[in-house]
């Protein structure tokens, strides 16, 4: 897979070995340090039991036992990497994460720490954000209120501006891929912080139109135009991103749905 990724990419790709059943230890050349210096190590322990699902993998959260000099906690996704397509569709997720994970995007995504490969799987460190998503959070919360909503969406929506306005569409916008960063406390009403993540289907305008297409998303953030097999080619997907906001926003100001069904959508589409 390396040989067919872009430099930047491979830039972020973490030197790792792995002495014992889920431990993981990367290997760094400290650039602050003379050329015969040891080389750092940074050894990682993973939970047995996943914390979550996305993009076709299942998250771990892993704790570091010794040598981070930043973080203590990390979720990775570790995604299997099957067949040439498998390997050519997460190329394009890691292009989008390390894109997005420079420094100046940090308060609208969830930042990358590297990927490393093992065996057949894919595996992308991301920052840990333990306060969980939006579609967690509201499953046990009311619906929030409109001041609450506006400064999430407002949020999301700059988030999506960055990613259109550099060439990229998000394609998967829904509550669990929205991480919050900060919630509000009683002493800080009305503080969200809420960062996107999850850029498994995420795609270069560019590249759009080019090639063969198939329906990709969770059905009921969809746009109309996303079941229109004839229009696949032809598709505005920063377009495609806004509706999903607008059923999102709708879902967490009253916690109920456009459309109860598929049925009742299928029904208003034709």
């Amino acid at each position: 897979m390396e040989d067919e990724l872009p430099d930047h990419v491979r830039d972020y790709k973490l030197e790792t070995t792995f002495p014992k059943k889920r431990e993981i230890v990367h290997i760094y050349d400290d650039p602050d340090a003379p050329p015969s210096s040891q080389r750092r190590l940074e050894c990682w322990k993973s939970d047995k039991r996943p914390i979550g699902r996305g993009g076709q993998g299942q998250v771990f959260l892993q704790t570091c036992t010794s040598g981070s000099r930043h973080y203590t906690h990390r979720a990775v996704k570790i995604i299997p990497l099957q067949d040439g397509g498998g390997r050519r569709r997460y190329i394009r997720e890691l292009e989008t994460i390390v894109k997005f994970s420079h420094d100046k995007y940090s308060k609208y995504f969830v930042k990358s720490l590297g990927w490393y490969e093992k065996k057949d799987s894919l595996c992308i460190a991301m920052e840990y954000v333990p306060t969980g998503d939006l579609q967690t959070y509201l499953r046990d919360h009311p619906a929030l209120p409109e001041d609450d909503s506006r400064q999430i969406t407002s949020q999301v929506l700059r988030g999506l501006a960055i990613m259109h306005g550099e060439g990229f569409a998000h394609r998967d916008i829904k509550p669990q891929n929205v991480l919050i960063q900060q919630r509000p406390t009683p002493t800080e009403p009305g503080s969200w912080w809420v960062k996107l993540s999850d850029f498994g289907i995420s795609k270069r305008l560019e590249a759009a139109t080019s090639g063969a297409s198939t329906v990709i998303g969770t059905v009921e953030y969809m746009s109309p135009e996303l079941f229109d097999q004839d229009r696949l080619l032809d598709i505005n997907y920063p377009a495609a991103d806004m509706w999903a906001l607008g059923v999102m926003t709708f879902w967490i100001l009253t916690k109920s749905r456009i459309f109860p069904s598929q049925r009742h959508f299928f029904q208003w589409l034709v």
